[in-house]
């Protein structure tokens, strides 16, 4: 088994932050119109969600598991308590490759996409090396990591050409 976790302190940090903001804004705007009680309320909901958002993203940890069939998964941990957790059965990948990312020219930092709708989804933490799946249904997953090719070793799936 192989496992890294993500630096995400500063993703976090800036939920975080978003979150007071957040509170303080929406709270003045609704006290100042004449809804002081609905502001707090509101202000309140919407700060804990932003909160849930931080403490989701606070530890982030990559790793391959042996599943039943003797197969390599990759599994994405998200959150300090581990609730949530992304799989990408062994089935489902067909190619790992790695790839050089630049995190401000492909979207930021964060979860971007959508496997679902969009076919590709990114968990990009940094600019630097990242593992890049190609998944079953056209789609494809990237996740930047520590020593991403260790990770294409260890699924141990056939690697792909990097995409123009």
């Amino acid at each position: 088994m192989i496992e890294r976790q993500l630096n995400t302190r500063t993703i976090a940090t800036g939920l975080s932050l978003l979150a007071l903001f957040e509170f303080v804004l929406v709270g003045v705007v609704l006290g100042n119109a004449g809804w002081p009680v609905v502001g707090v309320v509101v202000a309140g909901l919407a700060t804990l969600v932003v909160l849930g958002c931080a403490l989701m993203s606070w530890r982030v940890v990559v790793r391959v598991v042996r599943n039943d069939h003797g197969a390599s998964d990759l599994d994405i941990v998200y959150g300090v308590v581990p609730h949530i957790t992304q799989r990408f059965a062994s089935p489902s990948i067909e190619a790992a490759r790695v790839d050089e990312i630049n995190a401000w020219r492909s979207g930021g930092i964060g979860y971007r996409g959508s496997l679902r709708i969009l076919k590709k989804a990114a968990l990009n933490t940094r600019s630097g090396p990242a593992l890049v799946l190609s998944l079953s249904g056209s789609r494809t997953f990237l996740v930047t990591v520590d020593d991403p090719q260790d990770f294409v070793d260890a699924l141990g799936v056939a690697s792909s050409e990097p995409q123009p």
